[in-house]
């Protein structure tokens, strides 16, 4: 950063008040906006908005909660993420998304059968 000398004399720029008022609501705004989209990127997960990330949904589409808690239950890793807040958990979202794409899992793959062979359609 460079040093400004106090024997040099500063030149003020006049300023438009309502401009700089104007300025200073747009940065604001920009950063509100940036934070918040950020907050939204990143922001604490319930157990049911994780459930329903990771996928433990019921057959109506709502969050399984109880699959969820035993799933919490046999990974200790998983629970680790947990924050506590008051008495219940709460996980970030990129810690989840993190968790999901270390611990992902190959697809399924089924051996191709051989193809059947089908005789000729008699003509006639």
């Amino acid at each position: 950063m460079p040093q400004i000398s106090t024997d040099q004399p500063f030149t003020l720029i006049p300023v438009d008040p309502e401009a700089l008022g104007r300025l200073m609501e747009e940065c604001s705004e920009r950063g509100a906006r940036r934070a918040l989209a950020q907050y939204e990127a990143d922001g604490f997960l319930t157990s049911e908005q994780t459930a329903a990330l990771l996928g433990y949904r019921r057959p109506d589409g709502s969050p399984n909660a109880t699959a969820f808690k035993s799933f919490r239950q046999r990974n200790a890793k998983f629970q680790a993420l947990a924050t506590p807040f008051g008495h219940r958990l709460r996980w970030r979202r990129s810690d989840v998304e993190r968790w999901m794409a270390e611990h992902r899992r190959p697809a399924a793959v089924s051996p191709t059968a051989p193809a059947a062979e089908v005789p000729p359609c008699p003509e006639g």
